[in-house]
């Protein structure tokens, strides 16, 4: 169990595990980060405009600081009571939704694509009434067992407090 604490906790739940999205997924936007700082300098030296190279690069840092912002911000949690994920894809737009381990009755992994297959990044499914989708997610093999895990542990001390209460 991590030592993580997070808004809207219930009392007595335990991060067991915490998941961000794959670097790799904010591929387009690293890309246009360095597409920034290139052009910048292309342009002004072709153009001899100098100031156009510093304008690409604080371009570049803008995105750089959104990108690590996205990734800081976008977390997937697994606690001993369920699963969490907090997005965040603007600045004052954060969306939290959560399945209980309880009332999960499948979880699914895919990887798709090339970048994908290469980098070892996708998406997992986990199914109850409706779906929660965990999308980027680094590893998704690996957030799978986790939940696996979790469902398993959260049965096995629900069997047990119901014989020893």
């Amino acid at each position: 169990m991590l030592n993580i604490t997070f808004d809207g906790q219930k009392d007595g739940e335990k991060v067991i595990a915490v998941f961000h999205k794959s670097p790799v997924a904010y591929s387009k936007s690293i890309l246009s980060g360095s597409l920034c700082i290139v052009l910048g300098i292309v342009f002004g030296i072709i153009a001899n405009i100098p100031e156009l190279i510093p304008l690409g690069v604080i371009l570049a840092i803008m995105i750089f600081v959104r990108i690590w912002f996205l990734w800081a911000h976008n977390v997937y949690l697994v606690t001993n009571i369920r699963v969490v994920t907090v997005t965040q894809d603007r600045l004052f737009e954060i969306k939290f939704h959560e399945s209980y381990l309880a009332s999960i009755c499948q979880v699914n992994a895919r990887i798709n694509g090339l970048l994908e297959s290469a980098f070892n990044y996708g998406e997992v499914m986990v199914q109850t009434e409706g779906e929660l989708w965990l999308k980027g997610v680094e590893n998704p093999e690996r957030v799978k067992t986790a939940i696996f895990k979790a469902i398993e542990q959260h049965k096995t001390e629900s069997k047990h407090s119901q014989i020893n209460p």
